[in-house]
């Protein structure tokens, strides 16, 4: 059920919203390594064939999640100017624009696929794997991106429950799935990396299939009619203003993922095994900072539409100092557990365990100001600033990088890690500027009584 959240209480609200967002992005993160833990059984090779293609469908799935994204922005401000038809049009349009970009884009894919993986010079065995993983995963990105915007639209009304259960029971039947076609059983023959691409469609199949029926439907406070298709173009052209700036910056925080880890290696396997453990347990600690933003977000695109800039900003505030304080939470059980929780990946190793924990600490310094910078850079994409919030993110991606080559050359391993706190607290100082100074509340995503009249 979707909730207004232009009434009442701040905090709880907020809390509740980010529950099932957290747990939505441990599922994610389980529905990975489930794949690895089961392609890891075949050996490296198998490990191998399955990253090489995680770049490529990275880079897709950024540009249609910002088209997602934008979406789920207009559908929070209609929802927040209680504009029924508005949400329904958002949904609708965000829909169509989506499918038919992943459908391009998958068909593409889809014959390009071999041409892509010979480019990385992978040995002959492993480019085949990935040529036949990445095919599958390309017919399978239509069905895919029908969720997305389905999650997307909905958590941007305020429902983040319901679609955090569909993702929990496509966790489940992948869990069923990839011994199934990787391993084979009976009738079904031993797939290998195959096989987990096969699971993974047939889950894509059935979660858009309940993403289409959760937005026909009507009972989780939208309802689209999907015939006709008519295409909206002027509308499109909103999606773009706001999802192609939002497609970008995700891409962004890619590149700097690159180059860290390039920086990294200058420094041989068992800085990379350190790094490597350290980043599983900080991705780990970091959700709910993850969730909050995007709660925050939600919040302050219908407080925006219902035309209450005030309380948008006192639930953007509120957003941030949640924010910090659950990260610097997570910074102490860094100080108290570090050294167990790097165990726990690599028992044994007394050497990579004393090194994970000292990059994880220095690294963990930084988790309160990114808490706060996440859901502030959230909180300007939702307004409808989102070409400030690519500005202002390339900004702190460019100085990570000046900074961790000069840290890197000077201080070695440890100075990869020391840039993190840097950074981010410059770039907090710089987002705070933006956000008390820059009016981003006055930003209009939609006009008052728009789409009132007709669908």
């Amino acid at each position: 059920m979707s909730h207004d959240l232009t009434e009442g209480k701040i905090t709880l609200p907020l809390l509740k919203m980010a529950a099932p967002l957290v747990l939505a992005a441990s599922l994610s993160v389980i529905y990975v390594a489930t794949d690895a833990f089961w392609l890891g059984q075949l050996g490296p090779a198998a490990l191998a064939a399955m990253t090489l293609g995680a770049p490529v469908l990275l880079l897709v799935a950024n540009a249609l999640l910002g088209i997602a994204s934008a979406g789920s922005t207009l559908a929070s401000h209609f929802k927040g100017a209680h504009n029924e038809r508005g949400v329904n049009k958002a949904a609708k349009q965000t829909l169509l624009a989506a499918a038919a970009l992943s459908l391009v884009l998958g068909v593409l894919g889809f014959f390009i696929s071999p041409s892509i993986i010979s480019l990385f010079g992978a040995p002959a065995a492993v480019s085949a794997d990935a040529s036949a993983y990445l095919t599958i995963c390309f017919a399978g990105l239509f069905f895919g991106t029908l969720f997305s915007v389905a999650q997307f639209i909905l958590n941007g009304l305020g429902d983040t429950r319901t679609p955090t259960l569909v993702l929990l029971g496509s966790v489940l039947l992948n869990f069923i799935l990839d011994p199934l076609f990787i391993n084979g059983f009976g009738p079904i023959p031993a797939l290998g990396v195959a096989g987990a691409a096969w699971a993974t469609l047939c889950t894509q199949v059935l979660t858009g299939a309940i993403g289409v029926w959760l937005l026909v439907s009507g009972t989780r406070g939208v309802r689209v009619k999907l015939l006709p298709l008519d295409f909206d173009f002027s509308f499109f052209k909103r999606l773009a203003r706001l999802g192609v700036p939002a497609s970008l910056e995700f891409s962004v925080y890619q590149l700097w993922r690159l180059v860290e880890v390039y920086v990294v290696s200058w420094f041989g396997i068992a800085a990379l095994a350190a790094y490597g453990v350290s980043e599983r347990v900080l991705s780990l600690l970091f959700l709910p900072a993850t969730g909050l933003s995007i709660a925050t977000g939600v919040a302050v695109g219908q407080n925006l539409g219902a035309g209450k800039r005030e309380r948008a900003i006192r639930v953007a505030e509120r957003g941030s100092l949640l924010a910090f304080m659950f990260l610097l939470a997570m910074t102490v059980c860094v100080v108290l557990f570090g050294t167990a929780l790097a165990g726990f990946f690599v028992p044994g190793e007394t050497a990579v365990i004393a090194s994970a924990f000292l990059f994880m600490f220095l690294h963990a310094l930084s988790l309160p100001f990114n808490g706060v910078r996440m859901t502030l850079t959230n909180v300007a994409r939702v307004s409808g600033n989102a070409v400030s919030a690519l500005y202002l993110s390339t900004a702190t991606i460019a100085l990570r990088i000046l900074v961790v080559l000069l840290f890197a050359y000077y201080l070695g391993f440890y100075g990869v890690a020391l840039t993190m706190p840097v950074v981010s607290l410059v770039a907090l100082v710089i987002l705070y500027y933006w956000f008390r100074k820059s009016g981003w509340w006055k930003t209009r995503v939609v006009e008052e009584g728009e789409f009132a009249a007709a669908d």
